[in-house]
């Protein structure tokens, strides 16, 4: 669920498929909903992913020029 999608084909159709990493005792349903939420998100054209990543660039350029 970072920056690159994988997909997986189905008869023809490319389908975005996504692996979660699930321990015991984690809330499933709370995990699978923020997958979907982000998913939605993608299709509305907003990537967390990205916006993090852009941040933390910006971030680190920022405290090497203070050195």
């Amino acid at each position: 669920m970072g920056l690159e999608e994988e997909y997986t084909e189905y008869l023809g159709n490319k389908i975005v498929s996504h692996t979660i990493p699930i321990r015991p005792g984690r809330n499933l349903a709370v995990i699978c909903e923020s997958a979907a939420v982000n998913h939605r998100q993608k299709k509305m054209g907003y990537n967390a992913a990205e916006e993090l990543y852009k941040r933390l660039q910006a971030s680190i350029g920022k405290n090497d020029g203070e050195e």
